[in-house]
């Protein structure tokens, strides 16, 4: 590294399953510089349940003691810190962040003539609960024809999987006049779906704090969220969205709890963005995490931190 990156106050990774990072922080730790990790939901229960074989060595190997000698896990949720329980280390909670935006270029659901749902994201139907959204839409598609349902899915393939297996299960469930699947979208493309769409729908088996929902939110789309998203009760609390168990029951049956209330759409939107303002704009995000960081460094020094 440069010189003057050389002895920093306080190192963060942006996640755990890296031997360069393992050995990067045996430097801070030669150094006596503390070093905090974000793992991103790796360190979950559920995360570590998968590739489970090929994580027990490499906890074995190098992970279980980046872990343990970190000054803390920064955790993105309270959901995410409360499923990390195979390390006993300190752990704080900051979200991610997004910027503002402007009134003028927010979304308005429920004010068109037809209905449109929302996903962007990667085509991991498994982690992202693909499989069981469209089951879900298969249960109740006559009734989401008669609303004038639309549901867009926008992503990039998932290990060369996720887009045959949607496209396969659409044809076989008969639901191709309803639900349409995309390439991925960026930049003013992915704004302008945004602004257009009524709904974001996410129904993951496990996240960390998912950035798609904190961008619909902020551009003022109700959300229908399963609890694996880590912000479905949060979201409910805020009367910005739907928290939906994951099962394709109720998923159906919450398509009908939010059709019948299209009037409240709008409304819900304005909560949407009132709760990213309050907690997750770029300011308030870095003040917080800054806080975090003064109060690990105080332990040892007085660190004035920018």
């Amino acid at each position: 590294m440069p010189e003057r990156f050389q002895r920093p106050d306080i190192a963060v990774f942006h996640g755990v399953y890296f031997l360069a990072y393992a050995r990067l922080a045996r430097y801070f730790r030669h150094y006596g510089i503390p070093y905090v990790i974000t793992p991103r939901g790796s360190l979950t229960d559920f995360a570590q349940s998968l590739s489970r074989i090929k994580k027990h060595v490499a906890n074995r190997l190098f992970v279980n003691r980046f872990v343990e000698n970190s000054a803390a896990i920064h955790c993105l949720t309270r959901g995410e810190a409360s499923h990390i329980t195979q390390w006993s280390v300190r752990q704080f909670v900051v979200g991610n962040g997004v910027s503002e935006i402007d009134d003028s270029r927010c979304a308005a659901p429920g004010t068109h003539p037809s209905v449109t749902f929302i996903y962007i994201g990667r085509l991991d139907v498994h982690n992202k609960g693909l499989d069981v959204l469209l089951e879900g839409v298969a249960r109740v598609a006559e009734d989401l024809r008669s609303s004038r349902v639309k549901i867009d899915i926008y992503g990039t393939d998932h290990k060369r999987g996720g887009r045959a297996f949607i496209c396969g299960q659409v044809k076989r469930l008969g639901i191709a006049d309803i639900v349409c699947l995309h390439e991925a979208v960026f930049g003013q493309d992915k704004v302008r779906v945004l602004q257009l769409a009524d709904m974001f729908v996410l129904l993951s088996r496990s996240e960390g704090h998912p950035l798609g929902v904190l961008e619909a939110l902020a551009y003022g789309l109700p959300v229908m969220l399963s609890p694996g998203t880590n912000m479905a009760e949060e979201v409910e609390e805020a009367g910005a969205g739907w928290n939906v168990t994951l099962t394709p029951a109720e998923i159906a049956k919450t398509f009908g709890k939010i059709l019948s209330v299209k009037d409240q759409w709008l409304a819900m939107g304005c909560e949407a963005r009132q709760l990213v303002q309050e907690r997750y704009t770029w300011p308030r995000i870095a003040a917080t995490t800054l806080k975090e960081y003064r109060r690990i460094l105080s332990h040892d020094r007085d660190v004035d931190l920018l």
